[in-house]
């Protein structure tokens, strides 16, 4: 497989993951992060597809927030969902692909229309 193969594999991956994701469990996501730590292109990356109008219409009332700190601390999400959970997603060492699925995982294990339909 070559290289530009294997990138056309990620990017495909990477868009029907975030096309699929749902955020109607997701309360409240906080990204933090400081512009010059050496690993921040995942989250800033993922920030930007997170603020995609399609996935946000998918939870019109959860809240976005973007802190940029400057004390060179790892980048991170914080989330919220609405039964109350809070989970953290380091960045630091996970390429955009890897926190997208991360965050699609845990909206997917808390969505409330998959509980919905498995009850029927």
């Amino acid at each position: 497989m070559t290289a530009h193969m294997h990138r056309q594999l990620l990017e495909r991956t990477l868009f029907t993951t975030l096309k699929n994701m749902q955020l109607r469990p997701v309360k409240r996501m906080n990204f933090q992060f400081d512009p010059f730590h050496p690993q921040v292109s995942s989250i800033r990356d993922c920030l930007f597809h997170m603020n995609g109008e399609k996935l946000r219409l998918t939870n019109p009332s959860c809240s976005m927030k973007t802190e940029i700190v400057c004390d060179r601390s790892p980048p991170r999400i914080d989330l919220l969902l609405n039964e109350g959970q809070r989970y953290r997603i380091l960045t630091e060492n996970l390429t955009l692909l890897e926190v997208v699925q991360q965050l699609d995982k845990i909206c997917r294990q808390f969505d409330p229309k998959k509980e919905e339909e498995s009850r029927l």
